[in-house]
């Protein structure tokens, strides 16, 4: 794993219950693009809430 995916994927497992992310606010944060958070997510391998980004409400 990269050290981008290992930080996309800390991101997300820091997302709190109740918030969600979307794609963008998470490359933003890992300073990468959103389409490869998607893909990062995509490929499995991890147990972090990914079922917290998407679209906000």
């Amino acid at each position: 794993m990269n050290d981008v995916a290992e930080t996309v994927l800390r991101i997300v497992s820091a997302i709190p219950s109740g918030h969600v992310l979307t794609y963008g606010d998470i490359a933003a944060r890992a300073g990468t693009g959103p389409r490869a958070v998607g893909q990062i997510l995509r490929s499995g391998g991890h147990d972090g809430p990914w079922w917290r980004t998407g679209v906000t409400p």
